[in-house]
């Protein structure tokens, strides 16, 4: 048994609505939907992939973020230039250095590698004006995070953990 298409031990999975996707021993991505797997072209060295809406990421073990599908929403964190049609796998600007994503159906985070908390897609809670509203927000509140989750619930529900222990709920 297993994944057709998949002969490699999977590391991680990510399952969205309407793909999803795992990391293979060795840093490669392959998604799938309606029972079709195929491997993301040109994307390696991943330790990480989640899936939104109609778009995925993945994190790459030098801490770069890319994005590839629907960018609706700014899904894919370059602008609603980006919202049609379907992308490839592009880096997201502005995200150096992460160390974790997350997503919701629409929207992405990722932590750097300072603690710093940074979305892009559908941002719109309080704390997040003033950012490019298709593009990587840092979120000022939040700070010395070292693990995000992303909830379902109301599609922009994220639980962090801090430095000095404490859970903090947002979104």
């Amino acid at each position: 048994g297993g994944l057709a298409g998949c002969d490699d031990p999977i590391v991680r999975v990510s399952v969205g609505p309407s793909e999803s996707c795992a990391v293979r021993e060795g840093g490669r991505v392959l998604c799938w939907s309606a029972s079709v797997a195929s491997e993301v072209e040109g994307l390696t060295d991943v330790v990480d992939v989640v899936t939104s809406l109609s778009s995925s990421c993945a994190l790459r073990t030098n801490g770069e973020v890319w994005c590839w599908g629907y960018g609706g929403y700014g899904l894919l964190g370059r602008g609603p230039e980006f919202a049609l049609p379907v992308y490839p796998p592009r880096p997201v600007p502005a995200v150096p250095s992460a160390v974790s994503i997350a997503a919701t159906q629409s929207l992405v985070c990722a932590i750097r590698a300072t603690g710093e908390v940074v979305c892009w897609g559908f941002v719109t809670w309080p704390g997040s004006a003033g950012g490019d509203p298709y593009g990587p927000t840092e979120i000022p509140a939040l700070s010395s995070v070292t693990s995000l989750f992303a909830g379902r619930a109301n599609d922009q529900s994220f639980v962090l953990r801090t430095a000095d222990d404490r859970v903090i709920a947002f979104g």
